[in-house]
């Protein structure tokens, strides 16, 4: 089996980098995390969705970086959260008398200005690549963090809430490697399946069915929702019309790319495990941040916030249904 080297590693996701076609009425495009987490506070607040505890800053807008991040396990009882919306104290209360949803359509609203105030090279478009071995396969892995999901807000969808994680993976089959394949690693590689995320889940497509310029596979992503299809059209809930944005190769906004090394990603990826966007102590979990790339975050009415593997992280071949 050919070693998997850093260098390996970015050679075959740059040569595999994905084409994402936005919607018409898409408002955000994929960014670094890295000054997303800048523009945040980070908060501590009681996982229960019911609680007369309130939210206690822990670190204030403007003095966070994502390295921080790595020092912030949540205690038993309670949850790390960031806040990108930066409204004030009196704002941000009496909107929560008025609801789950009035308060965070608000601070959707606000959020997009802030965002789309931001310095041009901030809201740069960015992956956070990954190459790994998987059961018989070399996963690629493209990740992209958006500042906010707006589908409620601006698209009349089912949620919204801040921060929001999507991703496609290319599956590359270890049985096409020789023994000459360390010298021409990239040529040797050919994907023979796809994962493209969607909501809750994930859909899988043949490398021979997906449209592709050149080597570079064509996702359609949602407005609002940043759900990723195959093809155009209206599939429920979403709408994805491929006449917006085109980022990528041969797009008119190319990628700035944030590869992370085959011994593991980051600790800030690995030992944060709070929300990555206001917590509104929504039971559903629609209204709520979502948790990071290593494990998603659950609710309940009565048993509150707990974490669950990502599983599109943990065993993409599963997820394929390539085990």
């Amino acid at each position: 089996m050919t070693t998997l080297t850093d260098d390996l590693a970015q050679e075959l996701l740059i040569k595999y980098e994905p084409i994402l076609i936005f919607d018409s009425d898409n408002k955000v495009l994929p960014m670094d995390t890295e000054p997303f987490v800048r523009q945040c506070s980070l908060w501590e607040t009681p996982r229960a969705s019911i609680s007369f505890q309130k939210p206690q800053v822990i670190k204030d807008w403007g003095t966070l970086t994502r390295q921080d991040l790595a020092r912030y396990r949540s205690p038993a009882k309670s949850v790390y959260y960031l806040y990108f919306a930066k409204l004030d104290e009196a704002t941000a209360q009496a909107m929560q008398r008025q609801g789950i949803t009035t308060t965070t359509g608000a601070i959707i609203e606000h959020g997009l200005k802030q965002y789309a105030a931001l310095p041009a090279d901030d809201r740069q478009s960015t992956y956070h690549g990954r190459a790994f071995y998987s059961g018989d396969y070399l996963a690629l892995q493209y990740w992209f963090f958006y500042a906010l999901n707006d589908f409620k807000t601006s698209h009349g969808g089912i949620n919204d809430h801040e921060g929001d994680w999507e991703g496609v993976t290319l599956f590359l089959p270890k049985e096409q490697q020789t023994p000459a394949a360390v010298a021409i690693a990239a040529d040797t590689w050919l994907p023979t399946r796809l994962l493209a995320a969607a909501h809750h889940g994930a859909e899988a497509a043949s490398w021979d069915e997906v449209e592709r310029d050149g080597d570079h596979p064509i996702f359609y992503i949602a407005r609002g929702s940043h759900a990723a299809y195959y093809q155009t059209g209206n599939p429920f809930p979403d709408r994805a019309d491929g006449k917006g944005e085109k980022v990528g190769p041969g797009g008119s906004k190319g990628w700035k790319r944030i590869i992370f090394p085959v011994e593991g990603p980051p600790d800030w990826v690995t030992n944060f495990d709070g929300a990555w966007g206001y917590y509104s102590r929504d039971a559903l979990g629609g209204y709520n941040g979502p948790g990071g790339l290593t494990q998603t975050i659950k609710y309940s009415l009565l048993g509150g916030l707990s974490h669950e593997p990502r599983a599109t992280w943990v065993d993409p071949v599963g997820e394929a249904n390539l085990a």
